[in-house]
């Protein structure tokens, strides 16, 4: 295959019936290896070291085709022809151990499929054009195409290629946004990670790399990371766990800069500070009056402060610990920096809720990568507190919080802002009929398609069990509708696979346009109410909440 080319993506039958053939083929070659006496063959260790290999790769990828047994059953078949490799012959006890499982093997792959399998469950959403493509390197074809068609389903550009020199070609034609690898391509059993860490042009270029593995030890992870790997993901592959890094990696889910206060009675040193951290791509604020401070935590919300130890007003010690008063809960970043190497103002700083504590003056490199990291840290627990566990949206809690915000300033603006409440369509039945597992897939789904379809100043957030709210400011009620009947149409053209067959699923809406003084729960009462009207007139459907009507009490 040229480095130049995608590989191409095949329906999901196609897929099936050629994984299919080669169970088929593995068990042929299983039988004639097992009847051809290769304790007493003297090629026996070559063959058996091909055999090994080939199971290996079906322990890896069987799950992701519906075959759970028949991949764990070959997990304990590689296992087992290891251990008859490093045996002197005849070790016949073991010799019986393998054929009982290759007999097992064969009746589990006649049997055929025991799980739903992931060729096809998912749906497809647009590639977001404004990323760069995910390369994906994988060997097994099959398996390849099954990544390429799941990812492409999360609304990612994929391209396969087949093995490393291939992907250096295509890494300095047109960089991606993230690669993902396959850590035991071609004969070696940590090759890819071998292949990374040697390539000048990966370690050349600072794009994530995550490597995914049928192994989940030590030695596979260390040689990932020691690879450059951003992270690391085992087999079979949980898809949505894979969107999900990759989003992490690539930053869709964090492209904004962080945030960094910094609180110096001395302008200067403040100001080369801030110089230092924004020229490294961060946003930054500047007080010089520590009593300033609880007027600009909330507007700024920022991730990390930084403090200097001595001021005349009130101590970096004595502020840290106001910050820390504010809100317990919250993993906001504080460094203090000091002139001072005093033990004793270090153990108090931290015992007043500091992370970590600097002696001035600090190299700029630390600075930015100790700001970055606690700022990063300090990201990810909040994204944690205020997300859905299963979407990834934001929670009841959050969005409700954030609606609040974005009302008072648009009507302190007067601009417009509309409500939609979207609720899927029979999602008790889905659960019944193909299982919560299934269902669960169906809200990931729909939760991906509403923060991939909004723009940056749209919130969106799973509101509760099958409902979801997404706001749209400066958006009028009927571009409101618009938008919510594009979506609507895009969530009934999605496949969804069951234990029976594919399905497709709907939603209905209620969109609602914020009033004056209206509270933010009269203005989500509205459009539940229109939401219910669009029940009611048969589902599927995107209904208007009357601009005359009282809010409900």
């Amino acid at each position: 295959m040229s480095a130049s080319q995608a590989v191409d993506n095949p329906q999901p039958e196609a897929l099936a019936e050629r994984y299919r053939a080669r169970l088929d083929d593995a068990v042929a070659e299983l039988n004639a290896w097992v009847d051809s006496d290769p304790l007493s063959t003297a090629a026996a260790a070559g063959r058996l070291e091909t055999l090994r290999q080939r199971l290996h790769g079906i322990a890896g990828s069987a799950a992701s085709f519906g075959y759970l047994a028949v991949g764990e059953l070959a997990q304990a078949l590689v296992a087992q022809l290891r251990l008859l490799a490093l045996l002197p012959p005849p070790a016949l006890a073991e010799w019986q151990e393998v054929c009982s499982l290759v007999a097992r093997f064969e009746r589990l792959v006649q049997q055929g499929q025991d799980s739903e399998g992931l060729t096809a469950a998912g749906a497809s959403l647009p590639a977001n054009p404004s990323l760069a493509p995910i390369y994906v390197v994988e060997d097994d074809l099959e398996l390849g195409a099954v990544i390429h068609e799941r990812l492409a389903a999360h609304g990612f550009s994929v391209r396969l290629l087949a093995d490393m020199p291939a992907l250096e070609q295509a890494v300095e034609q047109d960089p991606p946004a993230a690669i993902l690898i396959d850590i035991e391509l071609g004969d070696g059993r940590l090759h890819g990670a071998e292949f990374a860490a040697n390539s000048l042009v990966l370690q050349s270029q600072r794009i994530p790399q995550l490597f995914m593995s049928a192994h989940d030890d030590w030695e596979a992870r260390l040689s990932a990371l020691r690879a450059g790997g951003s992270g690391y993901i085992t087999k079979p592959l949980d898809f949505h766990l894979l969107a999900e890094t990759l989003d992490v990696l690539i930053g869709q889910d964090d492209d904004e800069p962080y945030r960094v206060l910094i609180i110096d009675d001395d302008v200067d040193l403040a100001e080369l500070s801030a110089t230092i951290l924004s020229q490294a791509g961060l946003r930054v604020e500047v007080l010089n009056d520590p009593s300033e401070l609880l007027q600009v935590l909330p507007d700024f919300n920022p991730e990390v402060v930084l403090l200097d130890l001595l001021m005349p007003q009130a101590s970096g010690t004595e502020v840290a610990a106001v910050i820390r008063q504010r809100a317990p809960r919250d993993p906001i970043g504080i460094i203090i920096l000091s002139g001072t190497a005093n033990l004793s103002s270090r153990v108090e700083s931290l015992l007043a809720g500091s992370d970590a504590y600097f002696p001035k003056p600090i190299d700029p490199d630390m600075l930015i990568a100790a700001v970055r990291g606690r700022a990063r840290r300090a990201r990810v627990q909040r994204m944690a507190m205020a997300r859905d566990g299963l979407t990834g949206l934001n929670n009841h809690a959050t969005v409700k919080m954030q609606l609040d915000e974005l009302m008072a300033l648009c009507e302190r603006n007067q601009r417009p802002l509309s409500v939609a409440m979207i609720d899927v369509d029979h999602f008790k039945q889905v659960n019944d009929r193909y299982g919560h597992l299934v269902g669960d897939r169906v809200l990931a789904n729909l939760g991906r398609l509403l923060r991939n379809g909004r723009r940056r100043m749209d919130v969106v957030g799973r509101y509760g069990g099958e409902e979801f709210i997404a706001v749209l400011p400066d958006t009028p009620l009927a571009a409101a509708q618009q938008v919510v009947e594009r979506l609507r149409l895009s969530f009934q053209r999605q496949r969804n696979r069951g234990r029976d067959g594919e399905f497709s699923v709907t939603f209905s809406a209620g969109v609602a346009l914020a009033r004056a003084d209206e509270s933010v729960d009269q203005l989500i009462a509205r459009a539940d109410q229109a939401l219910y009207g669009a029940k009611r007139g048969g589902r599927n459907r995107v209904e208007l909440a009357p601009d005359a009507a009282d809010a409900p009490a």
